[in-house]
C-alpha cells in the first residue's frame, strides 16, 4: 500500500496508475491492467493541461464495461434519475484529439464518459453515462443526505488544470495534483486532537438541537431499529449524526472555497475577538449555523413520524399547538400550497401534514444553507481571511492578522492523531500560512483552515505546547476510511434499550 509519506516528490500519471492497479489487485474482482490504467490517467493529464477558448477543460471518465447496470432498484421503489449507459453507434477511439472533442461536449457535473478496452484490448470510448456524476458530487460535496446508485468502474475527473482524482465508488482513491500524488487523505477532521478542538462548537450544535426538539425525540435515533434483530441499536442518539452534519457543513464551506480557485483562509475562535485580528468589514451572518440548526431539528421530527408509522406507533405520537392546519401555509414537497388551513385536524391527518411540514422545513433549509454557503464562500475572495466565532457563526471577512511573535517551527502531522510528525520551517509557506502559524501559535483556542490557489487545504491549531499542521484533510463525504484501506473489525456490544415519551 501506497501512503502518503512514501509518496515521491515529483509524482507522474503512471505513479497514479501504479497505485491504482495495485490497490484494485489487492481488492476481489478482476483490476484494470497496469497498461490501460497508465494510458487512462496519460491521456486525461495531457488533456487537463490543454484550453477550450482560454478555459481549462473539464472531463468526467467512467472506466467500467458498457453492460453494467445500477443495482438497487426495482419493485416499490421510485427510482427515475438512476444512471444510465447510453451507446455510441460505433464506439470511439480512446485518445487525445478525441477526448479533446468530446469533453467540452459532456458536461461532467452530469455525465460521464464510458471508457472500456474492447476485445483486441484497445481503450474505447463507447458511449455517455447520464446522471451519475450528478448525484455522485452532490452527495460526496455535502450537497444532499441522500446517497444514490454509484457507478462500478473507477470514477476519474478532470478538476482543475494537472489535477486529477479518482474514486471507487463514493470515495476519493488518489489525487495527482501538480505532480503530487495524494495516495490516501487523513479524516483529522472526525478523529485526534484537531477533532478534539472542534467538538467544543459540535457539542455546543448538538446541545442547541437537543434543547430545540426535546431530550426523548433527540435520543429516539435507535427507533428505526425496533423490532428487528438490532433492537440493541435504540438507545443511540443522535450525537454522531449531529457531529457529522457540523463537520460536513465546515467540508463544505472549504470545498466551495477551494472551487474558486481564488485561495483564501477560515479562522474559528472560541469567543471574543482579540486586539491582534483586524477585521476590516465586520459582517454578522449567522444563517449557516441557523439553517443547519434548523435543518436537522427537521430531520429528526420527520425521521421520528416515519419510523412510527412503519411499526404501527402514529396513534401513540402527541404534536404541540397549535394544530398544523393553524400554522398558516407551507409549501409541501410536491411544490403545492397546502390548503388545509381552512379546518381543524386531528389523528392520521395531523400525522400525514406534520410529516409534510417537517420534510417542506427540512428541504427549505437544504436549500438555505447552500445558498449562505455560497454567499460566505465568495467572501473569501477579499483579501484577508475570514474569521467565525463560536463555531459556523460570521464575524467578519476582509480580516488581517497582526500578531507579531513569528513561529520557529511547526510540526506536519502524518496521521489525525499527530502521533508522527515532521518538522518544518514556516518560512517556506506563503503569507497566509504563516499569519495564521502565528495566531494559532498564540490562541490555543483557535483553529485556522488555509486553502491554496492550488488547491490544497490545510488546518492549523496548538496542541499542548507544539503547533500541528494537518495536510490533504479528507473532506469529501463517502465510504469510511476504515473500509476503503484497511478491515474494521465489528464491534458487538449491546448498550440498555431506552424509554421514549411519545412527542414531537
Amino acid at each position: 500500500m501506497v501512503d502518503l509519506k512514501a509518496a515521491p516528490q515529483m509524482s507522474t500519471p503512471r505513479d497514479l496508475a501504479v497505485f491504482v492497479h495495485e490497490y484494485m489487485a489487492s481488492r476481489p474482482g478482476s483490476a484494470p491492467s497496469l497498461e490501460h490504467l497508465a494510458e487512462l490517467f496519460g491521456t486525461l493529464f495531457s488533456l487537463s493541461l490543454k484550453s477550450e477558448e482560454s478555459r481549462f477543460i473539464r472531463c468526467s471518465v467512467l472506466y467500467q464495461s458498457r453492460k453494467c447496470k445500477p443495482t438497487g432498484k426495482g419493485g416499490a421503489h421510485v427510482e427515475n434519475s438512476f444512471w444510465t449507459a447510453n451507446l455510441f453507434g460505433s464506439p470511439l477511439e480512446f485518445t487525445l484529439h478525441t477526448l479533446r472533442k468530446l469533453a467540452p461536449a459532456v458536461d461532467p457535473e452530469v455525465a460521464s464518459i464510458g471508457v472500456y478496452p474492447n476485445k483486441s484490448g484497445r481503450l474505447m470510448i463507447w458511449g455517455i453515462v447520464d446522471q451519475f456524476p450528478l448525484h455522485m458530487l452532490r452527495y460526496t460535496s455535502w450537497e444532499t443526505d441522500r446517497r444514490g446508485p454509484f457507478a462500478h468502474g473507477l470514477h476519474s475527473s478532470i478538476s482543475a488544470p494537472g489535477e486529477l482524482i479518482v474514486y471507487t465508488g463514493d470515495r476519493v482513491l488518489a489525487t495527482l495534483r501538480q505532480e503530487q500524488l495524494i495516495c490516501r487523505e487523513t479524516d483529522a477532521l472526525w478523529h485526534g486532537p484537531l477533532a478534539a478542538k472542534l467538538g467544543r462548537y459540535v457539542r455546543a450544535f448538538t446541545g442547541e438541537i437537543r434543547k430545540g426538539v426535546g431530550t426523548n425525540l433527540f435520543r429516539s435515533a435507535g427507533e428505526f431499529f425496533r423490532g428487528t434483530d438490532e433492537e440493541w441499536k435504540c438507545s443511540e442518539d443522535y450525537s454522531d449524526e449531529a457531529r457529522d452534519s457540523w463537520l460536513g457543513t465546515l467540508c463544505r464551506l472549504l470545498l466551495r472555497i477551494r472551487n474558486h480557485r481564488h485561495g483564501g483562509a477560515l479562522l474559528i475562535i472560541p469567543g471574543a475577538t482579540t486586539p491582534d485580528l483586524d477585521i476590516r468589514c465586520h459582517f454578522t451572518y449567522d444563517r449557516i449555523h441557523d439553517h443547519l440548526c434548523d435543518y436537522f431539528a427537521a430531520l429528526i421530527c420527520q425521521t421520528f413520524i416515519e419510523v412510527s408509522a412503519r411499526q404501527g406507533r402514529l396513534d401513540e405520537i402527541t404534536y404541540p399547538r397549535p394544530m398544523t392546519s393553524k400554522l398558516g401555509y407551507f409549501t409541501t414537497p410536491d411544490a403545492r400550497e397546502n390548503v388545509f388551513t381552512a379546518r381543524e385536524c386531528g389523528g392520521y391527518d395531523e400525522n400525514l401534514f406534520r410529516s409534510w411540514f417537517y420534510t417542506a422545513s427540512r428541504i427549505d433549509a437544504m436549500a438555505a444553507l447552500a445558498g449562505s454557503i455560497a454567499l460566505v464562500s465568495s467572501l473569501s475572495r477579499v483579501d484577508g481571511l475570514l474569521l467565525m466565532s463560536g463555531g459556523l457563526r460570521l464575524q467578519g471577512f476582509g480580516t488581517e492578522i497582526r500578531t507579531k511573535r513569528n513561529v520557529e517551527t511547526i510540526d506536519l502531522a502524518l496521521d489525525p492523531q499527530a502521533a508522527t510528525t515532521i518538522t518544518a520551517n514556516p518560512n517556506s509557506y506563503g503569507t497566509r500560512h504563516r499569519s495564521m502559524m502565528r495566531y494559532c501559535s498564540e490562541h490555543r483556542g483557535s483553529v485556522g483552515f488555509v486553502i491554496s490557489q492550488d488547491g490544497d487545504i490545510r488546518a492549523i491549531t496548538k496542541v499542548g505546547k507544539r503547533l500541528i499542521m494537518w495536510e490533504h484533510l479528507q473532506l469529501k463525504a463517502g465510504m469510511a476510511d476504515e473500509h476503503l484501506h484497511r478491515p474494521h473489525p465489528f464491534k458487538d456490544s449491546k448498550p440498555k434499550r431506552l424509554r421514549l415519551s411519545k412527542q414531537v
